[in-house]
């Protein structure tokens, strides 16, 4: 960027030279020649008057001026009456039609001793010469406006590439030392991947300056904190995963490794329905991983159906009923949805198994709809969930009730599905008070699985 920019700065800055240098020679050239045909002017005019006032001496005396002048007196008939001495013999200089319009014109003049030769203006003045017609015809020398120009251009071909060097040196020190800032937030950014990542709170440091570079520290201690949020949420769950896993690993391992020292007074049957349950409580496991990790994709790669919500609580109710809770499906509105079935799925019997582990007797469902949004309202008559509690029971692996949750094979990651699937759908998860017990309530919009996914939970007393 400092080059580039002292690149910018020197192509502008040149750039902007070079004009002016060109404006500039260009104004000087022009007002130069404008003083030069003036002067002519005034002369011949002089000459004029003289002209008509006395005769003329043969040569004329030199003509006294800013630049050096010589004269022509031409009569109507083309002769030349007088000139100044460097003149006498030489041609008329104009033509008889320039003479006729008092015209000018530049000629190139050669003389023998070599000085004054090179370009003159030659300019045409009518006058009177014993009350005769004639013309004036005055040259001025361009020799010392053009050394003038040339000397100027001399300056400038200089100064330009010393002034735009300057500029871009200038811009060069400027930009870095602008630049000094950023690099040490770089620096510093950089220097806190040491240590395999972990940002354990290091923060940018920046100059309270007020201005951008104070911004920047501000918007990257940000970002780092959310990167380092992320980290430590993926740390505690892989943690809380590994510790899940390993639960039902080492039951497995014990169970077989004590049947395997005594085989003969093993029950085999015992040893296997143990196996097989605590392989189904890793399967759970996994498959709730799964399902959150799913969760976390691009949500228009859903399979999305035309379905209704109200069906598939009737049908988890279905499912769930029969055990030692009486399970019901107390109100059902026709919800029609365009979704993913397997996630609405989810999200109802998660609710469901949630609530049936935590009732002492009975829970109720209920669908309803009211205008663009759909209602899933579960509630249990269980212990109910505290004030404290009705936030983070939304996160991974959090288990209110540690003991009678790993009883009864809860993992702690249901509500976080609910709470997942509920977010990606624009939509909210509350938990309340039932007294007794807990209401869960689900309120999802019925445009279903294409909105805009954003984190809304909440609890309500």
């Amino acid at each position: 960027m400092r080059v580039r920019i002292t690149a910018l700065a020197i192509v502008i800055v040149g750039g902007s030279l070079v004009v002016g240098a060109v404006t500039l020679v260009g104004l000087l050239q022009a007002g130069l020649l404008r003083s030069v045909r003036t002067d002519a002017q005034v002369r011949a005019a002089e000459v004029a008057v003289l002209a008509g006032r006395a005769s003329l001496p043969r040569p004329l005396p030199a003509v006294t001026g800013d630049w050096p002048t010589l004269v022509q007196v031409v009569e109507s008939d083309g002769r030349v009456s007088t000139a100044s001495a460097p003149l006498l013999g030489r041609p008329v200089l104009l033509s008889a039609e320039v003479r006729r319009r008092a015209g000018g014109a530049t000629r190139q003049l050669t003389f023998a001793s070599g000085a004054g030769s090179g370009e003159w203006s030659v300019r045409a003045v009518p006058a009177t010469l014993a009350s005769r017609a004639a013309t004036v015809i005055v040259a001025t020398s361009l020799a010392q406006p053009h050394r003038t120009v040339r000397l100027l251009q001399g300056l400038l071909a200089v100064g330009v590439p010393m002034l735009t060097s300057a500029a871009g040196l200038l811009a060069w020190f400027v930009v870095g030392r602008a630049l000094r800032p950023v690099e040490r937030l770089r620096r510093e950014v950089d220097e806190l991947a040491v240590g395999g990542g972990v940002l354990q709170g290091r923060r940018v440091v920046a100059a309270p300056t007020g201005d951008e570079i104070e911004r920047l520290a501000r918007t990257l201690n940000t970002l780092l904190e959310r990167v380092d949020g992320a980290a430590r949420a993926q740390r505690r769950f892989v943690a809380d995963a590994s510790h899940e896993l390993r639960g039902p690993v080492a039951n497995i391992r014990t169970a077989l490794e004590v049947a395997q020292l005594h085989p003969d007074r093993a029950d085999w049957s015992s040893v296997t329905a143990d196996v097989l349950q605590q392989d189904a409580r890793m399967g759970r496991l996994v498959d709730d991983l799964l399902v959150l990790a799913r969760g976390d994709e691009d949500p228009s790669r859903r399979h999305v159906e035309t379905l209704d919500l109200g069906a598939i609580a009737a049908d988890a109710v279905d499912r769930i009923a029969g055990g030692r809770v009486d399970v019901r499906l107390a109100h059902r509105d026709p919800a029609p949805m365009t979704d993913d079935r397997m996630q609405l799925t989810s999200v109802v019997v998660n609710l469901l198994e949630n609530a049936v582990r935590h009732a002492r007797s009975a829970v109720s469902v209920a669908v309803t709809t009211a205008g663009s949004w759909v209602e899933l309202v579960v509630i249990d008559d269980g212990p109910g969930v505290a004030l404290v509690d009705r936030t983070r029971i939304f996160d991974r692996f959090v288990r209110v009730d540690e003991h009678r949750s790993r009883e009864r094979g809860g993992a702690g990651l249901g509500l976080a599905i609910v709470a997942q699937q509920v977010h990606a759908r624009s939509g909210v998860v509350t938990v309340g008070d039932a007294s007794p017990g807990a209401v869960f309530t689900v309120r999802l919009p019925l445009t279903g699985a294409n909105g805009t996914a954003r984190r809304r939970v909440s609890a309500s007393s």
